[in-house]
C-alpha cells in the first residue's frame, strides 16, 4: 500500500481547484474561472501553472498560517471596561436590560457569555503584538464605571502592553458634549497622527 501525503484545503481552495481543473479541462475558459474566482486572466494562468507543476497543493493560499502584512499599528480604546458584562449588569444606563436579565442569567454567567468581545479576552494577544494603544476614560463615568477602566489599566500593565491613557474628567454622555467631545477627539488624532 502506498504512502500518499494528506492535504488539508479550506473551502476556498477547493473552490479554486474545481475552476482550474475546469480550465485544464477546456470545461471553463480562463475569464470564466477568473470571474468566478474573482482574480484577474493572469492570475488564473499562474494558478494553472502551480497546479500542473506541484498539484492541489500548489492551489494552497501562501498566506495561510502566516501573519498578514496588513497588521494594525496602533488602537484607540474609548471607554474601556475589562468585561463589558460588568457595564451592563452595573451601569446606572443598562439597568433596563439588568432588569430583564436579573433571575435568569447570573453575572459570572454574562461574563462568559460576553468575553468574546471584552478586553480580557485578548490582553494576553495584546501582550505579544507590537501595537500602540490609547486608552480613553472618564473618571465621573456611571456607565463604564471607573473601576472597570482601571482594571484595564492595570491589565496592560501588567501584560507589558505599551500603551497612554487620557483622562476625561467627565461622565458617559458627556463625553459627547462640548468640551468633552473636543477633548475626546483631540487625544485621539493626535495619538493617531503620531503612531501612523
Amino acid at each position: 500500500m502506498v504512502d500518499t501525503p494528506r492535504v488539508t484545503m479550506a473551502m476556498r481552495d477547493l473552490d479554486r481547484l474545481k475552476c482550474i481543473q475546469g480550465v485544464i479541462d477546456r470545461q471553463l475558459r480562463l475569464y470564466q474561472a477568473a470571474e468566478r474566482l474573482n482574480l484577474t486572466t493572469r492570475q488564473v494562468r499562474r494558478l494553472v501553472r502551480r497546479y500542473e507543476q506541484e498539484g492541489p497543493v500548489g492551489l494552497i493560499s501562501r498566506h495561510r498560517n502566516r501573519p498578514s502584512n496588513r497588521r494594525i499599528k496602533a488602537a484607540v480604546f474609548n471607554h474601556v471596561s475589562m468585561n463589558f458584562s460588568d457595564v451592563v449588569w452595573t451601569g446606572v444606563s443598562c439597568r433596563h436590560i439588568r432588569g430583564v436579565l436579573e433571575g435568569r442569567v447570573t453575572q459570572e454567567r454574562m461574563r462568559d457569555y460576553w468575553r468574546v468581545i471584552s478586553p480580557s479576552a485578548y490582553l494576553e494577544r495584546l501582550g505579544r503584538e507590537s501595537l500602540d494603544s490609547l486608552l480613553i476614560w472618564a473618571g465621573h463615568d456611571t456607565t463604564f464605571r471607573p473601576e472597570f477602566s482601571r482594571q484595564v489599566l492595570d491589565g496592560f500593565i501588567q501584560h507589558g502592553i505599551g500603551h497612554r491613557t487620557f483622562y476625561l474628567p467627565c461622565g458617559h454622555y458627556t463625553t459627547a458634549k462640548p468640551p468633552f467631545v473636543w477633548m475626546d477627539g483631540f487625544a485621539m488624532s493626535r495619538f493617531l497622527l503620531n503612531a501612523l
